[in-house]
């Protein structure tokens, strides 16, 4: 059989991708190249970290020759995407950018969080580059312009919510809203989530004017105040570019050997948000990045801001054009007026590297703090939820170099059915993830925390002691009453000192994990209580059950409606097994 090196030394003098796999199978790294052989024979004599675990890591190589760059480009993005090779650099990846979606069919039109585009009679807004852009932007409009965001209950409610209290809804659901005065500040939020500012404050202007010369002085006062804060949004917008255009600002900066990577996101000409990325450097990490971020791209851009030089960026741009069939221009401005925006973009990528040494050396701090081997780069916590011994759940959160990594986070049922028991249940979240860790031969955290006490603490270490891990990885424990932090070199326990930023790192680790675990167990309870007794009649299963519910508002409504309009929703026989189950014979 073929060394690895004999198979690097085999490679073709072609384009394509090469895949190095380890003695399991598992992919370790993906990549192309012009000259295949070239390339991968660089691995064999350079001394970055990723070259070094790869020779370290690898057994086996294999090749794909491509016709094209831009072949071997999308085939080396679609492998990544699929396996997530460990020391490939992956981006936070969204499935599908979210839009706003204003349904226009309803008789008040509401405005709801949407990711998809495809309902007939709404009006749609985006796409963002964020779910939380999105929910900024409605939290704006519903501020500004008093629309609804209810959805299904919208017809059952019979009188306001506390949204009408606070100014954000004019409450049509309790028919506190004119009909007429309702659509005009649709229309007007319609200008606002598309941009149209100047049009927005002329109608704004002329309807303050009316008011004042009818003598509705208190009505043209309201209209002046959100003219206010119009304008004052606009100037948060920090930059407005003419012409909407759609365009992505990405910037570079290195220290040492950290560098991180900004991308400021305008759609229709207004900066809506950013992502932020901070890596170990690599040999060409920057190109890398932009090549996923166009790999992941939603919409076409007609424009990509750079702060420094990239290699054969006709690759990148006739991969666009496959893409979309449209083109991009990837340029980096040395005058006019982009180049205000990439170098805030720079700006923006210095901040996050300052933010990241910080965290550095907190981290640091933290490893001098509980005697820690190395520093948690990676921690982990578990935390368990449950209501009275009912739905019990755990969470496990992930946070890389301090900041919460979301993608790794992971939710457990428990499953032992020994009611309230927090220690087996820890003990069993123990066993299940770091048994198939060490399975899928993947990664332990150098750190793991327990919310809870020494009990806790006890039995996490126990099953980590079982799988033979206790000496690869650190446990600790925080409990909540006096944030007293436990583990082997503090057995009695030892109290944080709030004032230390190390401190408040381990404390939102743990929080973290406890919004995560009732999040869970709050969306069992909900889904239980659904249809909790009509799931339970023969034939009625969760869809029957919601529709009679969305249709007569509660199961009480549901047993007193005649068999008639009953039979709108479900069949006789439904119905039959409905009056009998609940002693309402027919």
């Amino acid at each position: 059989m073929e060394t690895l090196t004999e198979q690097i030394r085999n490679l073709p003098n072609k384009t394509g991708v090469y895949v190095f796999r380890d003695s399991g199978g598992t992919i370790l790294y993906v990549g192309k190249a012009v000259n295949l052989k070239r390339r991968v024979l660089s691995y064999l004599t350079d001394e970055n970290h990723k070259s070094v675990m790869l020779r370290k890591e690898a057994s086996a190589l294999e090749f794909y020759v491509t016709n094209t760059e831009v072949e071997a480009l999308i085939l080396e993005h679609n492998l990544i995407k699929k396996h997530r090779p460990r020391h490939n650099i992956l981006l936070k990846d969204d499935k599908t950018y979210p839009y706003i979606e204003m349904r226009m069919t309803d008789e008040f039109p509401g405005i709801y969080f949407s990711r998809k585009c495809g309902r007939n009679g709404s009006r749609y807004f985006g796409p963002f580059p964020s779910a939380g852009a999105v929910r900024r932007i409605i939290g704006i409009t519903e501020k500004f312009f008093q629309l609804r965001t209810c959805g299904k209950d919208f017809y059952h409610r019979n009188r306001p919510c506390l949204k009408y209290q606070l100014k954000r809804c004019s409450a049509p659901c309790a028919g506190k809203a004119d009909f007429d005065a309702y659509r005009r500040q649709v229309e007007k939020a319609g200008l606002f989530l598309s941009g149209s500012y100047e049009e927005l404050e002329k109608t704004l202007t002329a309807e303050m004017t009316d008011c004042s010369e009818q003598l509705a002085y208190e009505k043209a006062a309201r209209i002046r105040d959100l003219l206010d804060e119009i304008r004052r949004f606009k100037t948060r917008q920090s930059v407005l570019l003419e012409g909407g255009v759609f365009l992505d600002a990405a910037a570079w900066a290195e220290e040492g050997s950290r560098a991180a990577v900004v991308v400021l996101h305008f759609r229709a000409g207004r900066l809506l948000d950013k992502t932020e990325y901070v890596f170990d450097i690599q040999e060409e990490l920057f190109r890398h990045v932009l090549e996923q971020h166009i790999f992941r791209l939603r919409q076409p851009l007609s424009l990509l801001l750079v702060n420094r030089p990239v290699s054969a960026v006709e690759v990148l741009e006739s991969f666009h054009r496959q893409k979309f069939g449209k083109s991009i221009e990837i340029r980096q401005p040395k005058r006019g007026r982009f180049l205000s925006v990439i170098s805030m973009a720079e700006k923006n990528a210095g901040e996050v590297l300052l933010r990241a040494e910080r965290r550095k050396e907190d981290l640091e701090e933290l490893r001098r703090i509980l005697g820690l081997k190395k520093i948690p780069e990676q921690m982990e916590c578990i935390d368990i939820s449950h209501l009275g011994g009912k739905f019990m759940v755990a969470s496990l959160v992930v946070f890389r170099n301090g900041e919460p990594d979301k993608s790794r986070y992971r939710r457990f049922r428990i499953q032992h059915g020994g009611g309230n028991d927090d220690f087996r249940s820890v003990a069993e979240v123990v066993r299940r993830r770091y048994g198939r860790i060490l399975r899928q031969k993947g990664c332990l955290p150098e750190l793991l925390l327990i919310d809870g006490g020494k009990g806790q603490l006890s039995a996490a270490r126990y099953e980590l002691e079982k799988l033979g891990v206790e000496h690869q990885m650190e446990l600790a424990s925080l409990a909540k009453k006096e944030e007293m932090i436990f583990s082997a070199r503090y057995p009695d326990g030892i109290a944080l000192d709030l004032r230390e930023p190390a401190a408040r790192i381990l404390i939102r680790l743990r929080d973290e994990a406890h919004r995560f675990a009732i999040a869970f167990n709050r969306q069992l309870r909900k889904k239980h209580a659904v249809a909790p007794v009509l799931t339970e009649v023969p034939g009625i299963g969760k869809e029957k059950s919601r529709r009679l519910l969305i249709r007569f508002g509660s199961l009480r409504g549901v047993l007193n409606a005649a068999d008639a309009v009953l039979a709108e929703e479900i069949g006789q026989r439904d119905i039959q097994n409905i009056r009998e189950y609940f002693g309402k014979p027919k």
